[in-house]
């Protein structure tokens, strides 16, 4: 019932390997080795980049086809849309071909704690505050015709909640669930693909119960396990410290109650040190949010050579004046159209003088690397596979 085809081929003690060839509404064709990563957007667009741009200049190793839009950067368009009749793809000019996941929040956006209430999920756009329904989800998604979509997170359970409001936030998760699909159970669902949040916040005891009740839920096409509070957003006024030794402990058995053969998906932004660990606890679907996010920052991202068997990575920061006379490269053995065609010198000057350009050669190039990390995680997942 769930619109996805996702096949696991194994499973390590490094991570998963595994194939889609099918994502979402319509059972879109998707060919996509993973571990790998949806194209984070914003307002319908890569952040700094036009889709002629993006066409002509973008070269990634994995096709640009899988994208993630943001309901807080939508939200306000939704009455147009709808009226609209031609979806969210059609309205911001995104390519028809391409496929998109419509996620609650921004990962690297606003998120305050102490709104969301027994019928709603808050979210925040630039107008500020808005509560979402399960019954508006489904309009929402309806009306945007996306190819998939995650579902309510009652997310708000910073580390002192007690066990009193761990519980409503499971309960709420679960109902707000069964409210979005009470019309589905004798249909279908072939407008309604799901990938189902599944919560428990600072709790090893919630997160399992969560996982255990809604893992078996017909409709999901996979499931995002929330770890936002241990991103690198710090909008985000739920955030902790990253901790692998607590992550570890709150994840606990609870994702050996969701299915095999499912998308693991884990929304946010985070370093390769980080997502290569999360791959080792079973993840198999991020978002590109960090790449953005350095870029916004005037970085750029480099891997180690020997990455992921070395994690190390480093940036370059363009807000640093020691790179004003250096013409050189960003990057001397890198292919992509930044680093061929500018140098570390006038990226600085492109940031010391606040010009588009900056961030745009900044989010190619961050791009570029972020897909070739995720290249060489499924190569190394790989070889290490056949010596074992």
């Amino acid at each position: 019932m769930a619109n996805s085809k996702f096949v696991l081929d194994k499973t390590t003690t490094i991570g998963r390997i595994g194939w889609i060839n099918e994502w979402g509404r319509d059972s879109s064709a998707l060919d996509r080795a993973t571990p790998s990563y949806m194209i984070y957007t914003r307002a319908g667009h890569i952040p700094h980049m036009t889709w002629d741009t993006v066409g002509s200049k973008l070269t990634l190793k994995q096709k640009v086809e899988l994208f993630q839009i943001t309901l807080p950067s939508h939200y306000e368009s939704v009455e147009v849309i709808k009226e609209f009749g031609k979806g969210l793809k059609a309205f911001c000019g995104i390519p028809g071909d391409k496929i998109v996941h419509l996620s609650i929040l921004d990962p690297i956006g606003t998120c305050y704690t102490g709104y969301n209430d027994t019928k709603s999920e808050a979210i925040w756009t630039k107008s500020g505050r808005r509560s979402i329904i399960p019954e508006h989800l489904r309009e929402i998604v309806e009306s945007m015709k996306v190819n998939s979509f995650s579902t309510l997170l009652d997310y708000d359970t910073p580390t002192d909640t007690k066990n009193k409001r761990l519980t409503k936030a499971v309960n709420r998760t679960s109902d707000w669930l069964d409210d979005l699909f009470r019309m589905e159970q004798d249909e279908t669902p072939s407008a309604l693909s799901a990938v189902v949040a599944i919560g428990g916040g600072f709790s090893a005891f919630h997160r399992e119960r969560s996982a255990r009740e809604l893992g078996t839920n017909l409709f999901a096409m996979g499931f995002s396990i929330d770890l936002a509070p241990f991103s690198l957003n710090e909008k985000n006024q739920l955030r902790v410290p990253y901790s692998e030794t607590e992550i570890r402990a709150l994840l606990g058995d609870s994702l050996s109650y969701l299915p095999e053969g499912k998308l693991r998906l884990c929304e946010g932004s985070f370093t390769p040190a980080q997502i290569m660990f999360l791959i080792s606890l079973g993840f198999d679907m991020f978002d590109s949010s960090y790449a953005t996010m350095l870029a916004e920052e005037g970085k750029a991202l480099r891997l180690a050579s020997d990455f992921p068997a070395n994690l190390q990575f480093a940036t370059l920061d363009f807000t640093d004046k020691t790179f004003e006379e250096d013409f050189t490269p960003l990057f001397e053995d890198c292919q992509c159209y930044t680093c061929k065609n500018y140098t570390k010198g006038y990226l600085r000057h492109l940031h010391n003088t606040d010009e588009l350009l900056g961030p745009m050669l900044l989010t190619i190039h961050n791009l570029t690397e972020f897909d070739e990390m995720f290249s060489r995680i499924r190569e190394y997942l790989t070889s290490n596979v056949k010596q074992s």
